[in-house]
This record gives structure tokens, sequence and C-alpha cells, in this order.
């Protein structure tokens, strides 16, 4: 959240039932499912549109890793993909007919975030400061903010004295023109693996800096034919069909991949190695690009030219640690990199994001000082002490699998049916009760310490610095769906009943 402001003592105050925080895949989902329904909403949005991580991360070969028919609205099917995954544009394109589609553009206020978020006990409500010195008041505040949006550096001494080009991935400046430069990558995981092959064919040289290896798997990356896509707006139950065909699918490598006690984890593991091994020729690059951990303890990564591009002869793939950052370059050791453009594909600072900032409960508590580095919530949606208060892909809401997309819209549709319920029984504020979030939270930590997150060999963002799985759900994603499909009152603490 950025800085408070003053606005004064005569800031206009606006009521209304819903605030959500951000206009990306999950804060348009919740405010089309919202409108569908008659429930008035404002959605705040620091940009000038709509998009949220497809508006920000804009680098060379930026797309999604999940096939767009999974990675798209159940309620809004695109017969028009051009291809099984998408890039960047597309989709960005598709949430912008979405918002439009849908009707609510309207109820956005571009170039404006939420800076402070206080809940009042004395009329139950929210009241939200934003950037241009405005308030808002309202029964309801759904944080959609994300995490994929604010870019993450690594602690290297130097890095404000190079005198070359700084870039990230998250914040990538499309006038960049990379070709006949020296470019040196930090990072080799999700957003490397997609900018590298692009970047290679135009720069002089890529030296990527790599921490720690991945899986990375190829894709079969086909174009839908025009005949397809006539098929799918012709008779939309193909497409249906299609898309529950890559569902049930990523269910199944849900089973053998990452279910504790089954014999096929190790199987699996094998033939991705032996795909490596194919995919690689030099024995030492192999060496190099050969993760010591188990398949599945970090995400596996889908691209089919990242191997190939790491073979090109102006690239370079360096695994020792980076000590310095120079004015002309990185020092690993006693060798050092010259470099003209410096691209960070380090990733986001996620949690900070989405659940810390200027936002008080009941009796002032701030969510920072409630949630720690480990969060306990209920559904991964809601924590005790902040009633009315909602997160969109939340903690342990996440997948190592398959589409948020279903997480979110299940969500979306719990949020409304509870404030609907609450409509009903003519109740001001809701806060999940203590008791079920440790129960629950307990539960899902015994599932996740045998998964192979916990069990495998590594580290990654999925955990926090206790250890412990904070980033993604331990099962089926059709176990989340049955969990959400309906409110269960009883699982939460009436204000009035303090």
């Amino acid at each position: 959240m950025a800085e408070i402001p003053h606005p004064g003592d005569a800031a206009e105050v606006s009521t209304t039932p819903v605030v959500i925080i951000g206009a990306g895949m999950s804060g348009l989902c919740m405010g089309i499912e919202l409108s569908k329904h008659g429930i008035p909403f404002v959605i705040l949005e620091k940009s000038q549109d709509v998009g949220g991580t497809w508006l920000h991360n804009t680098y060379p070969g930026c797309a999604c890793d999940v096939p767009s028919a999974l990675y798209s609205y159940s309620f809004a099917p695109n017969p028009a993909w051009s291809h099984k995954w998408s890039g960047q544009p597309e989709i960005l394109d598709y949430l912008r007919r979405c918002a439009q589609r849908f009707g609510v553009r309207g109820n956005i206020r571009f170039g404006t975030n939420a800076v402070e978020a206080r809940f009042d006990e004395d009329d139950g409500t929210w009241r939200i400061t934003c950037t241009d010195g405005s308030q808002l008041r309202a029964q309801h505040l759904v944080n959609a903010a994300g995490g994929l949006h604010r870019p993450s550096y690594p602690d290297i001494p130097g890095r404000e004295r190079f005198e070359g080009i700084t870039a990230h991935t998250g914040a990538w400046d499309s006038s960049l023109d990379l070709r006949g430069k020296r470019v040196a990558v930090v990072g080799s995981a999700a957003s490397a693996v997609q900018l590298v092959p692009a970047v290679a064919a135009h720069a002089r040289s890529v030296t990527v800096f790599q921490r720690t290896p991945n899986f990375v798997v190829s894709r079969d990356n086909y174009a839908y034919s025009e005949a397809q896509k006539r098929r799918f707006r012709r008779w939309p139950w193909i497409q249906r069909a299609h898309r529950w065909w890559f569902y049930w699918r990523n269910e199944a490598i849900f089973s053998l991949l990452f279910q504790p006690g089954r014999v096929t984890p190790p199987a699996v593991e094998r033939y991705l190695r032996w795909k490596m091994r194919r995919a690689v020729d030099d024995p030492v690059l192999r060496a190099k690009v050969t993760p010591p951990y188990r398949a599945g303890c970090k995400r596996i990564l889908v691209d089919s030219d990242y191997y190939a591009a790491l073979q090109r002869d102006n690239v370079d793939l360096v695994c020792a640690p980076i000590e310095e950052i120079t004015p002309e370059g990185l020092r690993c050791g006693h060798d050092t990199y010259a470099a003209d453009v410096l691209v960070f594909a380090t990733g986001f600072e996620i949690w900070d994001q989405r659940w810390v900032g200027k936002i008080y409960g009941r009796d002032g508590l701030s969510l920072a000082d409630a949630t720690g580095d480990a969060p306990r919530t209920y559904l991964g949606m809601s924590i005790p002490h902040f009633p009315n208060l909602f997160a969109l892909l939340g903690p342990n809401t996440g997948l190592g699998h398959s589409s948020v997309v279903w997480m979110m819209e299940c969500q979306v549709r719990y949020i409304r049916r509870l404030i609907m319920a609450m409509r009903r029984e003519q109740l001001p504020a809701l806060e999940p009760r203590e008791d079920v979030v440790d129960r629950e939270y307990l539960a899902l930590q015994r599932r996740l310490a045998k998964m192979v997150w916990v069990t495998g060999g590594c580290k990654s963002w999925y955990q926090a610095e206790s250890g412990e799985i904070v980033a993604l759900w331990p099962g089926h994603t059709y176990e989340y769906w049955w969990k959400t499909r309906r409110p269960r009152l009883e699982h939460y603490l009436a204000t009035r009943e303090r």
C-alpha cells in the first residue's frame, strides 16, 4: 500500500455494500459475480486499465503455463484462442473484453488504490482511505490485489552501481531493445524460461545466473485451426468438453505426482529426468540443469524452447553465487561477466502484498500483526478479528498442478452466497471462529507435511520461514469446491455475539 494521503476534514465519504481492491482476473471475477446478483460494488484499481498480472507482465515471451481453455472463466469461454497456451497480449485482451461484456468497467475507479482500511465496530463497516484522498465506507472488503505485481529483487551488493540498463520481468519497459546487447539474466525459474529463448534470438550474448535448477517439461503449443474455432463457436458444448478434458487430466497429474504414498511419483520423476537427458546433449550443461530434489518440490515449469536456448553459442549458464554487481556487470568469485543490460527474473513479493499493510480489524488490530509469516485463515479467504474481510487466492489456495481460476470462481461464489446469507439473517458482520480456523489449519498442515513440497528436499516460495507451506492447497481442486459449495454460518461469529 502507498503512503496515506492527508485529505483533510472535508474528505468526501461514499458508501457501497462491497469494495474490491484490484481489477485483475480475480477482482473482475468477483465484480462479475456480484453484478449478476444485483449487489452493488466498487473496484479500486491502482493502474489505468484492467488485467492485473497480465497488464504489468509484458516481458518478451510472457505467457501462461496453464492451457487457455482452463485458464479462463468457466462462464465466459473464448472460442478464439490462437494456441493451446496463449501469450500475455491475448490474455489481457480477453480480460478487457470480459470487463466490457459483463458491464463492470463502470464500477472501477482507475488510478486509485486503497492505502488504509479500518473496521468500524460501531456500525460494522470498513472505512477505506484512497490514494486520491477520498474515503469509502463498505460493509464488505474484498482484497483481490493478488501477489504477482510487486517485483522482488535479490539482496546482492552493488545493484545501484550498475552503469548499464536494469530491468525486471515484472516491470518491463516495452521500449527496451535488446538486439546486439550483452544481457545478464538473474534467475532461472518461470519468467526466465520464457524470457531467455525470446531474448537469445536477438541479443549479442545472454548469461543466465542460476541459483537452483528446475524441472522443465516441454509443451505441445499447437495452434487452433480456424475449423476448430468455428466448431467452438457453433457448438459450445465441444469447447466445454475440451475444458473438462484439461481439468481432469491435471487432476490425474496431481494423483500421479503429488499424492503421498503412491508408487507413481518416482516413475514420473524418472521420466522427467529421461526427457531432460534427451533434451540436453552436453553432459556438463546437463549436470547444471539437473535438479537435486524430487520432482514437484518446486513448481514444474512448462516450456519447449528453454533447453534449446541454453545450448546456443551465445548463451552461457552460470551456477556460481553472485557476490557483487559491479558498474560493468556481475562478479562470481574470481570470474566477472560484463553486461549492457541486467534483467532480474526473480519473481515477486507475494504474501506481503496480499495480507499485510495498513489494514486494521477489531480493537485496532493490524493485519500484519495478526498474520505473521504463516497466516491461519478460514478457507484461505478470511481470518478472526477482521469481520467481513475476504481475500481472493489467499494463503493455502494456490495450486501446483492446475488453474487458479477454478479456485477463484469457488471463492467468489462462496463470498457472494455468504453476503446474501448475512442479508437474510440480518447479520451486520461475521468473522470466522478461531477454534474452527485453528482446526482447519492444523488439518491442512498435517496433510502438507506428507507432500513433496515439504519432503522433497528443496526450499521454495511455497514455504514460510518456519517451513510451513503457506501457498498451496494440499488436495484436488474438487475438494476445495466441496468445502466452499455453501457457507456454514455456524463456523462464524457474529459481531453482536462477542
